[in-house]
């Protein structure tokens, strides 16, 4: 028989089996001193569990009692399985000390030992003599009953088939349902079937009685040992995971060894949503071994009923699962430490995984690690989610209870970072859109207008036709030419703020350096631009603008697959440049609008410093904008070395714990100044 716990477990409980007397006259014989059915057993003895399972008055024959309309005698018995010469294991009562394998005689049929009892406790022995496990065998048909009632959730079903409940070592089943069972014989009184669930309560604290009083006394101080994990956590109980901060549904717990040494695995599952659908998933926690006791806040893992404040909790989740329901689909957000986002969990599935599109979608969120995880085995690593066919795909409806198991993350795709991301729901809150940021750009007035009224036209943002040929002609293509920091990014992240749209930002050099590289680069990138409502900027796109030439064939290739996959682009589009002094014909005739961002000039420098000054309140100036900024304007400075000067002065001003003042900005100007300077020498030296 295959012992639940190590060996040290076992020896502890075999121990306390052979040492402790029972509790009840009929209950289970200790094996040092098993009865004989024909001898007089007493109802001495004390245990934690005599106000749980009232006594039953014994009768004062030694007689056994026969219930001749069940079959079965209101009574126990304790029988060894021990091989024979063949190697076959036969049974014997528990007082006849006799090798079978010697006198086969004497060995009986299960049938005429076991029929008439309403409890069996067999133990089995190896070749050797050597105690290998202890089985419990609950023939009354009456706790039968009441077990298959009162158990709402056991990973072993087969306790509700067959006329009887086996419990192997240790009696699992009895041990995380014994309140329940002792309730419901203290309701029935000195009915016979309380009689009954006395004998199981009795065998079970003369089996493991003494671990469950230790396990209870450490608890009380708010301490566990790992050899007690399984007393811990009850299967069909919800469980607490510090690390993602969310409830699982424990369906198993058991010991097991890894490549990192032994563990408790609890089995669980929660709900997630996989693009497609909500569904249950399975996913394996795992608490690794540690010596003597450790603290309850210590552990990874806990039932929920031991968390210190299990209601708040419960009510903290529910609101976020209504959230993590709302997030189903596509969505742009803002994450606290990733910038904007995408929420996108279908794409994020078929894309992080381009090696598994064989799989549905649900199973391909193991893939997803979380930071801290320091274990690399597969039991551990299993910390993510189950194998495809562990799979629940669908729950059509959310219940009351499954909110509380909604997943605390979703999947998506940070702008930022151009990575794919498991995102806390907690971290995400809705974008503010400055709707009014193309009127702030430093721009030509007619520029301006133009940019405004295309960018609003129904013809690019609802997707009307634009050529004859089906889908032909429905993107927005923009080309911003200029020197750097003249404001071509802002302008494509002005545009965004307008149209409340997500931008995408890449580089021309990301693109790949073959042209087939660069081909499945802007396939995937125009994929998601369409998907997610997108604005693509892709910056330093010199080498797709460039005129062909006959001498260079892979730039021509590069402007070939270009063009190719403008042609049929819907969405919009904006490119930047700063270094193309011929245009490739083909490619301006795909232009919708071009604008050119000449060097700038003193005015237009101080529309971006009175611009950069705004995005702080204005008790915490001391600038006075009209006025003030005239001189500093006149610093041939960029857009971007002026934004970033103004938050440099603000850090400045925090540190000498004063408001902004010019005196801040004219500080890191002349800094940077000094620099600019040290540049020019270096240049005109090397001249």
């Amino acid at each position: 028989m295959k012992v639940g716990l190590g060996l040290k477990l076992q020896e502890a409980w075999k121990r306390n089996f052979e040492t402790r007397p029972s509790l009840l006259a009929p209950a289970i014989n200790a094996a040092t001193e098993t009865k004989t059915l024909d001898e007089d057993v007493s109802d001495e003895g004390e245990g934690p569990f005599k106000q749980l399972a009232k006594e039953p008055q014994q009768p004062k024959d030694t007689a056994l009692h026969v219930n001749t309309s069940l079959g079965y005698r209101d009574e126990c018995i304790t029988v060894d399985a021990r091989p024979n010469n063949k190697g076959e294991y036969v049974l014997v009562k528990g007082s006849e000390a006799f090798d079978p394998r010697q006198d086969p005689k004497k060995a009986r049929k299960p049938s005429s030992l076991l029929d008439p009892y309403c409890l069996v406790v067999t133990r089995r022995y190896n070749v050797a003599g050597m105690l290998e496990g202890i089985v419990l065998e609950i023939q009354s048909q009456e706790v039968i009953r009441i077990i298959r009632e009162i158990v709402t959730y056991y990973p072993d079903n087969s306790f509700r088939m067959g006329d009887t409940i086996k419990c192997e070592d240790p009696p699992k089943l009895i041990y995380y349902y014994r309140h329940e069972l002792a309730s419901y014989a203290a309701r029935l009184g000195n009915d016979r079937a309380a009689t009954h669930i006395g004998f199981v309560l009795n065998f079970l604290q003369s089996h493991i009685g003494h671990e469950i009083e230790n396990y209870e006394a450490f608890l009380a101080m708010g301490l566990v040992s790992f050899k007690h994990m399984w007393m811990i956590f009850k299967p069909g109980s919800l469980v607490y995971h510090r690390e993602t901060d969310q409830l699982y549904f424990l369906e198993k717990g058991t010991y097991t060894e890894t490549e990192c040494g032994p563990v408790y695995a609890l089995e669980c599952h929660y709900v997630d949503y996989d693009g497609n659908k909500v569904g249950k998933v399975k996913r394996t926690l795992v608490i690794k071994a540690f010596s003597n006791q450790r603290e309850l806040d210590m552990i990874p893992t806990i039932p929920l009923d031991k968390h210190l404040e299990p209601e708040a909790l419960k009510e903290r989740l529910k609101t976020r699962a209504k959230r993590f329901l709302a997030l189903r689909g596509i969505h742009a957000l803002h994450h606290s430490k990733k910038g904007r986002v995408m929420v996108d969990a279908k794409t994020f599935l078929r894309r992080a995984l381009p090696g598994d599109e064989d799989l549905p979608n649900s199973h391909k969120r193991g893939i997803v690690v979380y930071e801290d995880s320091k274990c690399c085995c597969k039991v551990c690593l299993k910390e993510t989610d189950e194998k495809p066919e562990d799979y629940d795909h669908e729950l059509r409806e959310i219940t009351h209870d499954e909110m509380l198991l909604c997943s605390s993350s979703v999947l998506g795709f940070a702008l930022g970072s151009h990575k794919w991301i498991q995102m806390q729901i907690d971290d995400l809150t809705e974008i503010h859109w400055s709707t009014d940021a193309i009127d702030r750009l430093v721009l030509d007035k007619r520029q301006k207008r133009v940019l405004s009224s295309l960018i609003s036209s129904p013809v690019f943002t609802e997707g009307v036709d634009g050529d004859v040929i089906g889908w032909k002609g429905k993107g927005l293509v923009m080309l911003l030419h200029g020197a750097p920091g003249t404001g071509k990014t802002l302008t494509a992240e002005s545009v965004c703020e307008s149209l409340k749209r997500p931008l995408y930002i890449v580089s021309g050099g990301e693109l790949g350096v073959t042209p087939q590289q660069v081909e499945k680069s802007l396939e995937e990138i125009l994929e998601l631009s369409k998907l997610w409502k997108a604005v693509i900027l892709i910056d330093e796109a010199d080498v797709f603008l460039e005129a062909r030439s006959a001498h260079d064939i892979v730039r021509n290739n590069f402007v070939s697959v270009f063009l190719r996959r403008l042609e049929y682009f819907e969405g919009i589009l904006m490119l930047t440049t700063n270094r193309v002094e011929e245009f490739d014909e083909a490619f301006i005739s795909r232009i919708h609008l071009a604008l050119n961002y000449p060097e700038l000039e003193p005015w237009m420098r101080k529309e971006i410093w009175v611009n950069a000054l705004k995005r702080f309140p204005a008790d915490q100036l001391a600038i006075d904008t009209a006025a003030d900024l005239e001189e500093i304007s006149k610093v041939p400075l960029n857009g971007r070395i002026i934004s970033y000067a103004v938050r440099t002065a603000k850090a400045i001003a925090d540190e000498d714990k004063t408001k902004l003042a010019v005196n801040h900005l004219w500080d890191v100007v002349s800094v940077q100044q000094k620099f600019n300077d040290h540049l020019r020498s270096k240049r005109n030296t090397a001249v």
